[in-house]
């Protein structure tokens, strides 16, 4: 899903190529000349086999099954900040 979104996002900013410069790098699109873009059908068969996958990268030596159990138990925290920042109309807090 999120591959299809950013091929329909890089067909919208062929059509307007001064954002280009800043975001071709995110999207699937490729430099062909000084002013001429396209789509990157290499990077966008690439992006493709993994489709499904999900990666996470940690700098912690638990083993990938604890890893992946206390991933799934983020929701719970980002739930619980997003509780308490907005009953006690705190500013935002970054962490």
């Amino acid at each position: 899903m999120e591959r299809l979104a950013k091929v329909e996002k890089a067909k919208s900013l062929l059509n307007n190529t001064s954002l280009l410069k800043t975001k071709q790098r995110r999207f699937f699109i490729k430099q062909t000349s000084k002013d001429k873009y396209e789509l990157d059908q290499r990077k966008i068969e690439v992006a493709a086999k993994y489709d499904g996958f999900l990666a996470i990268a940690t700098n912690t030596s638990l083993s990938a099954t604890t890893v992946l159990e206390n991933y799934k138990h983020l929701y719970k925290i980002e739930h619980s900040f997003r509780t308490f920042k907005s009953h006690l109309e705190t500013r935002p807090m970054f962490h």
